[in-house]
């Protein structure tokens, strides 16, 4: 799947100019988090976050006012507290490659790119969703986790077996093992009883973690 299935589209911008009050309330009206950051040509140059405004605002100790606050944040500009040249993806690039860039550079959210256009931007939050896709999170089902041994073509046999007892699969997932030459399964299908699918995987399981149904 690539990036570009999970993006948002629907884009809301700061330019260099724009005053931080005038970003922070974009962002509440708009219901985001976070603003890519445009130059006068279009291009991006960085981006603004709500936690990036928050650094920015005076100490809660501080003596300013509300009034005082409000204008300061006024007359502060965009381009004084942006994160500039903030690391990016292309819309072809995959999910599994951004979620992977994310957790390796600890950022919320990347720009997607078309060359060098900007035409989107995909959040953790997008990320976890998509997660709950792959476990079939938003689907009802019966669950079942268990640790079988590592081998060529089990998982292949059970995924058979499974689906000859006339269950239908949701999601299918491959976990590290308590060592090496171990693998946890997480198996969910959408009808059937849990008792039989926990019969039917017993044969190929050292051991059946935890099942649920929903």
């Amino acid at each position: 799947m690539k990036i570009e299935q999970r993006m948002t589209t629907n884009l809301i911008t700061a330019n260099l100019d724009m005053s931080i009050q005038d970003a922070q309330d974009l962002m509440k009206s708009s219901g985001v988090s976070c603003l890519p950051v445009l130059d006068n040509n279009w291009h991006l140059v960085g981006i603004i976050s709500d936690k990036d405004i928050l650094r920015a605002l005076p100490s809660p100790v501080t003596s300013l006012s509300i009034y005082e606050t409000k204008s300061l944040l006024s007359n502060l500009k965009v381009k004084k507290i942006i994160r500039k040249d903030p690391i990016t993806v292309q819309r072809d690039t995959t999910i599994e490659q951004a979620a992977k860039l994310m957790v390796e550079k600890d950022v919320q959210w990347l720009p997607v790119m078309d060359g060098t256009k900007l035409v989107g931007i995909v959040s953790r939050t997008d990320m976890l969703k998509t997660l709950l896709e792959v476990f079939g999170a938003t689907s009802r089902g019966c669950t079942i986790n268990f640790m079988v041994e590592e081998r060529k073509g089990v998982l292949d046999q059970i995924i058979r077996d499974i689906t000859k007892q006339g269950f239908n699969i949701i999601s299918t997932s491959v976990f590290s093992g308590s060592s090496d030459s171990t693998k946890e399964l997480r198996i969910k299908v959408s009808d059937g009883e849990l008792s039989k699918l926990r019969e039917t995987v017993a044969p190929y399981a050292i051991k059946i973690l935890e099942t649920s149904a929903d």
